[in-house]
């Protein structure tokens, strides 16, 4: 799968205390093939063994995601020159998002862009300051997630298909070790999501431990680059990821003003 996201995050205040919507619009290309150990009668066509399938070869909208991150504790709203200012302290987030049925999706296809069902997520996102050098800080992200699932009800196969809610752990064990170059160690669990159609056999639970690193490096002004390395760890099917961020932050006409009084 090679995606191709655009997020765009908007910050502002929701009594005093910081708040942010994410919406990321995804269009990307997905193919796939399987190789055949035995005789398959695939579709009309009698497809003998050693030979590979291919099952998807696509590209389109996957489906978007949308949420919501308020600051709970130690984390308000403030100016760019009182956020220089704040002190590195314990922060707690609520966070509430949805990922919509709006990929492009295909009955007749066994694998799909879009899941044709809705995701529902919810979290606490934390920050555990682990130094109080801000030149130089380091610091714990963790954040439990729990995502569930509405019914597909036009699956490749049967009449519906559905899937138990998803716990998720990421943790980030981040570092500057410059003002404008850090790194970090990640590291994702995942638990639950065993999907079924009709009455069959449940599929698989998921299991899974995902580990990796980013570096990221502050170009000029508003501009941030990071790259990003992770893997399946401890499971038959060892995926690869490998991500490129461009980030560009745009002061608010507020914090201009005070950028250019304190010039």
């Amino acid at each position: 799968i090679n995606a191709y996201i655009i997020p765009l995050l908007y910050s502002f205040s929701i009594k005093g205390h910081i708040a942010q919507v994410l919406v990321t619009p995804t269009y990307g290309h997905m193919t796939g093939s399987v190789d055949i150990d035995n005789q398959l009668e695939y579709g009309n066509i009698s497809v003998p063994a050693g030979t590979e399938v291919e099952f998807i070869d696509k590209s389109g909208l996957f489906d978007p995601s949308v949420w919501l991150r308020v600051g709970l504790l130690n984390a308000p709203a403030l100016n760019i020159i009182d956020f220089s200012k704040l002190e590195p302290k314990f922060q707690l987030y609520g966070l509430a998002g949805f990922t919509a049925p709006l990929g492009e999706y295909d009955q007749s296809r066994r694998v799909n862009l879009g899941a044709n069902r809705w995701a529902f997520r919810l979290a606490t996102p934390m920050v555990i300051p682990l130094n109080k050098d801000k030149q130089h800080l380091a610091s714990w992200e963790i954040t439990p997630n729990i995502y569930f699932y509405t019914h597909n009800n036009d699956p490749f196969t049967g009449d519906i298909k559905t899937q138990t809610p998803l716990f998720v752990l990421l943790q980030h064990l981040s570092k500057y070790f410059t003002p404008k170059f850090w790194g970090s160690v990640d590291l994702g669990y995942q638990y639950g999501g065993r999907s079924q159609i009709d009455d069959l056999p449940k599929g698989d639970l998921i299991n899974q431990l995902a580990g990796g690193v980013s570096l990221g490096y502050s170009i000029a002004g508003p501009f941030k680059i990071q790259g990003s390395y992770g893997r399946i760890w401890f499971n038959d099917e060892n995926g690869h990821m490998f991500r490129l961020l461009l980030t560009m932050a745009i002061p608010s006409k507020s914090d201009r003003e005070i950028l250019k009084g304190n010039k």
